[in-house]
C-alpha cells in the first residue's frame, strides 16, 4: 500500500532562532486517515492524485501538528503492513 508522507522544515537548515532542534524531534508524519477513512493507495498513481487534489489542506494539517512549521516536501511512499 501507498501513504502520504509530509517532511517538516526543521533541524540544521531551518533558522535555530524560530525552528529549535530538540534532540528527540520528528519532522514527518504519515497521513493514515482522512474523514474517519484510511488512506491506503493501491497504486502510486493513485496516492499522488489524491495528494495533489488535497495539496492545501495537506500543508494546513501537518502544519497544525507541528505548531505551525511549514512542509518541506510531500511524497507517496510504499508502506509495508506490520
Amino acid at each position: 500500500m501507498w501513504k502520504i508522507v509530509v517532511f517538516m522544515v526543521m533541524g540544521i537548515t531551518a533558522d535555530q532562532d524560530i525552528y529549535p532542534l530538540t534532540s528527540n524531534e520528528v519532522d514527518a508524519m504519515v497521513i493514515t486517515h482522512y474523514n474517519g477513512k484510511p488512506l491506503d493507495f493501491k497504486t502510486q498513481e493513485k496516492c499522488y492524485a489524491h495528494m495533489w487534489e488535497n495539496i492545501e489542506a495537506i500543508k494546513e494539517f501537518a502544519s497544525s501538528r507541528f505548531e505551525g512549521k511549514p512542509v518541506r516536501q510531500i511524497i507517496c511512499s510504499q508502506q509495508t503492513e506490520i
